[in-house]
């Protein structure tokens, strides 16, 4: 399975963006030829739908901005995720 990412580029802001990130299988995920370059044309449709035009275009703005994460951002990161995978593991997910 793969991180796939409902939009395009891999810059800080949208590659640990929990709202636009979904597994995908390779076939989706990985690039032409070997697979649909993200199958953008479905993915992008499914987020539209669950969060709305507006703040679809608003994470697309924002993919464009150069956002540098610190140390500290990641370890925050870091710290959250764990949380989230203890609390996973605690409800038998």
């Amino acid at each position: 399975m793969h991180a796939g990412h409902g939009i395009a580029g891999r810059g800080n802001y949208i590659l640990f963006k929990e709202e636009v990130v979904r597994v995908q299988d390779s076939s989706c995920n990985l690039n032409q030829p070997r697979g649909k370059g993200g199958n953008y044309q479905v993915f992008v449709p499914k987020l539209i739908r669950e969060y709305g035009l507006e703040q679809y275009e608003e994470w697309e703005r924002e993919s464009k901005r150069v956002h540098k994460r610190t140390t500290g951002d990641y370890e925050q990161l870091i710290a959250e995720l764990t949380e989230q995978l203890k609390e996973f593991d605690e409800q038998g997910k």
